[in-house]
């Protein structure tokens, strides 16, 4: 988590010229002697989790007791969203000096905490009043407000990172589909944005699964020589069994693991060759110790991209996202010349990056098990 610290400021109108010491900080006065109230609307930032606190900024001019109540109200974007309001009660803020300088008044959570359902984009609204008509407020002089220190609990700040990347592919794929090319005008191209986010994900599933270019590694907990597979497991690539000890075991399908299963053999450092999935679960032979051990392992993506998601394939392959992207939308949108010039700049770029990768297939560790692997490896073969 982050915090995000705004400040929400009185904007100030006049005419002519005000040469004023105070520039920076114009401010709105509650008069002495009524009651009066400020308020000041803001936006709910990007990454928005919750309030972590609200000051009240002001200039010192003045001692004695304010008594001040504070309010905040929340309403959504969406049309005909109720807003809800959290009010705080009337309390006596004692300020002692009158030197000029800038003074916070800290808001009560009570004022806010009970607001609920903001997300980024909503509005925000805050209300500070003063009732200085009665014998409780002391204050010498008006309350002279410069604003609203507002600071936000935040995750990442989608904005500034997270998204940045399927929002440019986003750009350029709407850009060559519906402006780009003279044939479609934006009012007539109405495919929604979740729909060609969708399709960048599945173009990044493709990409790890033909260039295994996502790499991950994991504890890898073993009962009985099997392990559950990880989310988003692909390919198996390396085992660390000891310290000296890494093997590279090949997958086989189920009925060719039968085949090896029926030479059982042991060998005393357990060095599994071979690994079949099923159903979710990773199975070794030879057998492997009950422990847990690192596995290093293609994977595929487990999130979509959208606006404040990036893919999870690295940057260096969003090109190839953007050509699929393009194709596979044309084609929705009834472009077929602009798909199949697409396709085969997404293959062309496909092959740039399988050449660049250099990439190889996993090789099984060989090891000599006294001429008994040899018998697996025939009956495999024929």
């Amino acid at each position: 988590m982050a915090t995000r610290v705004e400040f929400w400021g009185v904007e100030e109108l006049g005419l002519g010229e005000d040469s004023g010491a105070s520039l920076s900080v114009p401010f709105k006065s509650l008069a002495l002697g009524q009651k009066m109230y400020f308020r000041k609307i803001g936006v709910v930032p990007a990454g928005y989790v919750n309030i972590s606190s609200i000051a009240l900024s002001f200039i010192k001019k003045g001692t004695g007791n304010l008594y001040l109540k504070f309010a905040c109200s929340h309403t959504a974007q969406a049309a005909g969203s109720a807003p809800t309001e959290d009010v705080d009660s009337y309390t006596a803020y004692t300020e002692a000096s009158d030197d000029g300088s800038m003074g916070n008044i800290t808001v009560p959570a009570s004022a806010y905490n009970s607001l609920t359902g903001m997300a980024k984009g909503d509005v925000l609204s805050l209300a500070v009043y003063r009732d200085a008509s009665g014998v409780t407020d002391t204050y010498t002089t008006d309350f002279d407000i410069t604003g609203f220190f507002v600071t936000f609990t935040t995750g990442t700040d989608v904005e500034a990172t997270d998204g940045d990347r399927s929002k440019n592919i986003l750009g350029k794929v709407l850009l060559m589909i519906s402006g780009g090319v003279g044939k479609m005008s934006k009012a007539n191209f109405n495919i929604p944005e979740a729909v060609i986010y969708s399709v960048m994900g599945d173009y990044a599933t493709k990409l790890a699964q033909e260039l295994f270019c996502l790499e991950t590694s994991s504890t890898l907990t073993v009962t009985d020589s099997e392990a559950s597979e990880p989310t988003g497991f692909l390919k198996l690539k390396q085992i660390e069994l000891g310290t000296d000890l890494y093997i590279q075991p090949k997958e086989l399908d189920v009925s060719d693991f039968d085949i090896v299963t029926r030479y059982q053999y042991s060998d005393s450092i357990q060095t599994p060759l071979y690994y079949k999935r099923w159903n979710g679960t990773i199975t070794f032979n030879p057998t492997i110790a009950s422990d847990s051990y690192t596995a290093y392992w293609y994977s595929l993506p487990t999130t979509t991209p959208s606006a404040s998601a990036d893919p999870e394939t690295p940057a260096k392959y969003d090109k190839a996202i953007e050509y699929g992207t393009i194709s596979e939308i044309a084609n929705m949108a009834g472009r077929v010349d602009l798909a199949n010039l697409y396709l085969n700049k997404y293959q062309q770029e496909l092959d740039t990056l399988a050449v660049n990768r250099g990439r190889t297939d996993t090789i099984p560790l060989e090891i000599s098990y006294n001429g008994e692997n040899s018998l697996i490896r025939s009956t495999l073969e024929h």
